[in-house]
């Protein structure tokens, strides 16, 4: 008896509101996973699409080195929608390009939801004939729209897609997904109601779990009770989480479909990924964690050659922006002397952790094969406190290879965190010298601790001395925790730590970077006010 299937058309989204400068992988990385396995895929980056709409289609790509201010008078001529005073839990703000729409609050997502006058989500897809372009099939075929979540500022926009979806076709399956849901797919679960219109819902890495349910709705077989990997709705109620081994090496991965790099605020930059996971893994703070399955495998530097030359036949672009977690010093090693031996014209941008194997050399080959920026992640340089949060660093080191980067001609970033858990005034003026001591040869990227669900230092409170404060639960859709130092008997709050964070870098330092990550070309300084 021959198996019986349907054919079935997968849409996978990105929805509003996200970065504009460059794009995000997660849905170019499963496009190309489903392709290659045979299915149909439609890939949209509504982020794109909406920006666009918000500004007359002018989203003033080749002006971004404008003056913020100038950015801000622009935009707020050109906006189609005004936000009330007191609506400020929604905001848009479009200095640079890009926006945020914040809505953590449980009660207010509800209202917007459902308020056809303040969703401004819902008048651009019903005007943009979004709904109508995602719902369009052949008939007797399936329709599967996947979305991809990367924090809450997408939350409001993705209920509103699902709302609307299921309101013009009915047997659409809509599923929820990315690094924001898998942070609280716990806690979403339990919102029956807020997530009426979610069949699906698929945290962790994706591509197995949903090669794998897609593979069951096309087989027009019965839905099983239990599928691993994957949260599905069934009788108004989520089932519980299954885990499944979703790991997939680098090394299989094919390379991502990218959208037209035409279509963001950084269309020289091409973002690449030649690794997955990270080898350090052990950050107590890190909110990655959770995504890399604990396993860390690169690509081979052949297959990064082979990849990156057919990018080159595809797009054009004078930058790679490598979005690994971090690139070892062996690795940008072997990397640069690849990109010199194929004659690569390309400038290339990465993120690293500080390491001893790093020496002069390696810098020297590296800038030699165009790498022009690394982002340092420092943290901290007291070495009792960079040991408890999972990171331990030698501030000597740091300092070294700083100036390393420096001699060699290569733009630097260091990432500097405050407030952490058991850190002391003595702690703060130890790295308050270091960055005095770095300032005139590297940018300061300045950031204040969060405590995020799915980190160890949340997983596991008690063991670094950390009590959780009881949450309000209008924002217990807030990835971010409050909580008590046992260490300090302190409470901290963000409000606290924002004000503080502010405080000592108007005083301490005249070279903070205002960016978002190192495929940012423009390394020059802005001057905080004092």
């Amino acid at each position: 008896m021959s198996e019986v299937s349907v054919k079935i058309d997968v849409a996978l989204v990105v929805p509003p509101v996200w970065e504009l400068s460059f794009q995000s992988l997660g849905i170019p990385r499963l496009s190309a996973w489903l392709h290659a396995r045979g299915f149909n895929i439609a890939a949209y980056d509504l982020n794109v699409a909406f920006h666009k709409y918000i500004c007359d289609g002018d989203i003033c790509k080749n002006k971004i080195q404008k003056e913020y201010l100038v950015y801000r008078e622009k935009y707020r001529i050109k906006q189609r929608y005004e936000i009330k005073k007191d609506e400020k839990d929604i905001r848009i703000d479009l200095p640079f390009g890009f926006s945020y729409v914040v809505c953590s609050n449980y009660s207010k997502i509800a209202r917007f939801l459902n308020d056809h006058e303040v969703n401004i989500f819902r008048k651009f897809y019903l005007q943009s004939e979004i709904i109508s372009t995602l719902c369009s099939r052949k008939k007797n075929q399936r329709l599967v729209i996947g979305i991809s979540i990367l924090s809450e500022n997408q939350f409001l926009a993705s209920l509103t897609l699902a709302q609307l979806l299921k309101k013009e076709h009915r047997e659409v399956y809509v599923i929820i997904g990315g690094p924001w849901v898998t942070a609280l797919y716990d806690q979403l679960i339990n919102e029956n109601v807020l997530l009426e219109n979610i069949d699906f819902i698929i945290p962790f890495r994706g591509e197995i779990p949903l090669m794998n349910l897609l593979k069951i709705l096309q087989s027009m077989e019965f839905i099983p009770e239990n599928i691993p990997g994957v949260m599905q709705r069934k009788n108004d109620a989520f089932s519980n989480y299954t885990p499944i081994d979703a790991y997939i090496p680098a090394e299989m991965l094919p390379a991502p479909i990218l959208f037209p790099l035409n279509d963001y605020l950084r269309p020289n930059v091409l973002p690449y990924e030649s690794s997955i996971g990270c080898y350090w893994g052990k950050c107590n703070f890190c909110h990655h964690i959770p995504l890399y399955t604990h396993r860390y495998s690169n690509k081979s530097i052949q297959k990064v050659i082979r990849e990156l030359k057919e990018y080159q036949r595809l797009h054009n672009f004078t930058t790679v922006a490598f979005n690994d977690a971090s690139i070892p010093a062996n690795r940008m090693r072997k990397l640069a002397q690849a990109f010199l031996d194929e004659s690569f014209d390309f400038n290339w941008a990465c993120f690293a952790n500080i390491q001893s194997q790093f020496s002069p050399d390696i810098f020297s080959l590296a800038a030699l094969s165009g790498l022009n920026v690394v982002s340092f992640g420092i943290e901290t340089v007291n070495p009792r406190l960079s040991r408890f949060i999972g990171k331990p660093i030698d501030k000597m080191v740091a300092y070294s290879v700083l100036s390393w980067c420096s001699q060699a001609g290569i733009n630097t970033t260091a990432g500097i965190l405050n407030g952490f858990p058991s850190e002391t005034e003595n702690d703060l003026e130890e790295l308050f010298e270091f960055c005095q001591r770095i300032k005139d040869f590297t940018y300061l990227h300045p950031h204040q601790f969060r405590l995020e669900k799915g980190t160890p230092f949340y997983s596991c409170p008690q063991k670094y001395g950390i009590i959780l404060t009881e949450k309000d639960p209008e924002s217990r859709l807030s990835v971010f925790e409050e909580f008590i130092d046992v260490n300090t008997e302190k409470h901290r709050d963000s409000d606290e730590l924002s004000a503080r964070n502010r405080r000592w870098w108007n005083i301490h330092c005249n070279r903070v970077l205002d960016w978002k990550s190192p495929a940012e070309q423009f390394c020059r300084p802005v001057e905080l006010t004092k």
